[in-house]
């Protein structure tokens, strides 16, 4: 779902450089889910 997969380094997880979480969503596997609009 995201298209980075941050994993632990010698037991501990590097702070990621981008902005915020540090994560970007997969356009296309974000399109596979289904989405309701309810109004």
């Amino acid at each position: 779902l995201c298209t980075h997969d941050y994993q632990p380094e010698n037991g501990y997880y590097v702070a990621p450089e981008q902005p915020g979480l540090g994560q970007e969503l997969n356009d296309e596997v974000v399109k596979e889910y289904l989405a309701y609009v309810i109004k």
